[in-house]
């Protein structure tokens, strides 16, 4: 017969704190812009495979509103090419955006990921 071990109510409790915790946290991270207005779209940025936009910085983590997306950072060149249609699409119409990054270092400058609201 196996011994049953006790935890106790605070063992519990932390540890489902810690890991409520981790899980929020890492469903957040990577957000660089939420409900934002693209005010600006640059077809390249630092002269390099990337494009880049400017959103209304209250709703951004960048201090200036700039968030980069370079290539390497899409899952394919075809993501990127969808992304920045998206950006065009957001500006033109004004309609609110999202804007995500995978990446772990430097949001501002690698994102990949832009979703368009209405």
């Amino acid at each position: 017969m196996r011994k049953k071990t006790n935890i106790s109510l605070s063992t519990k409790i932390s540890f489902f704190l810690t890991f409520y915790l981790a899980l929020v946290f890492s469903a957040s991270a990577g957000e660089v812009a939420t409900n934002a207005t693209v005010i600006a779209v640059n077809n390249t940025l630092w002269n390099e495979d990337a494009f880049e936009i400017q959103v209304s910085a209250e709703n951004s983590i960048c201090p200036s509103g700039n968030i980069g997306f370079p290539i390497w950072s899409a899952a394919s060149p075809e993501t990127h090419k969808r992304a920045y249609t998206a950006a065009l699409t957001a500006l033109t119409t004004g309609m609110k955006v999202t804007v995500h990054s995978y990446q772990e270092t430097d949001e501002c400058w690698t994102a990949s990921y832009i979703r368009i609201i209405k």
